[in-house]
């Protein structure tokens, strides 16, 4: 299965897109308006559309992209270093996309098959090396801490999680991981952001599990 192909039927994701891209423009229409009832009333709908967007099933990578822009909004094309990431993550999923459609790695991503390699092996020894320095200061301080502080565990951590959000996500597990360490301080919240990281991750774990589902049936 192509990993853009529907997985569920579109009608429903199609349908809450719709009635969002309605309430998007309906509060344009009245965002200068001086009516605050009018104005309050058509932004209660907009939210309402856009909280059904983010539980709405994504049936596809593309979906899960959609989701991201409308939650991340102009700030996806902001200057400054988080905005720069959440690119990153836009344009591995939009990878993910054409490979999972049959294009090359060439095609995909511009690289050759070894320069994907290299960076494949990159990722991994970069994610060893920050799942070791997790469990670490989990542990709390030991003889493995060899005489460090927990700061300086920290700030071995941050620089794994930063050279693994500027390294391709080699699949879709990869995406997850660099997810879970953006929203790490959010993504276990029951409101606001919290939710809609959980619906989120949410569908990139169940299109993993169909995706590869499909391929042990193929």
């Amino acid at each position: 299965m192509a990993a853009n192909t529907p997985t569920h039927e579109n009608t429903p994701w199609t349908s809450t897109l719709f009635n969002h891209s309605v309430a998007a423009k309906a509060w344009l229409a009245v965002a200068g308006d001086d009516d605050c009832t009018a104005r309050g009333k058509v932004a209660r709908a907009a939210l309402e559309a856009q909280a059904e967007v983010y539980a709405t099933p994504a049936p596809t990578l593309g979906a899960v992209r959609t989701k991201l822009s409308i939650w991340w909004g102009e700030e996806l094309y902001a200057d400054g270093y988080e905005s720069s990431i959440n690119r990153i993550i836009m344009g591995d999923l939009t990878r993910l996309e054409l490979e999972g459609a049959g294009a090359t790695e060439l095609e995909a991503s511009g690289r050759s098959p070894e320069e994907a390699a290299a960076q494949l092996a990159e990722w991994h020894a970069t994610l060893a090396d920050y799942n070791e320095q997790a469990e670490l200061f989990v542990e709390g301080p030991s003889d493995r801490w060899q005489g460090r502080e927990a700061i300086e565990i920290i700030n071995a951590m941050d620089y794994s999680a930063g050279v693994l959000f500027e390294l391709r996500a080699p699949n879709i597990y990869g995406v997850i991981r660099k997810l879970e360490l953006l929203w790490e301080d959010e993504r276990f919240q029951t409101v606001g952001g919290g939710t809609v990281y959980v619906q989120i991750l949410r569908d990139l774990h169940r299109l993993t599990r169909e995706i590869e589902a499909a391929k042990a049936d193929a």
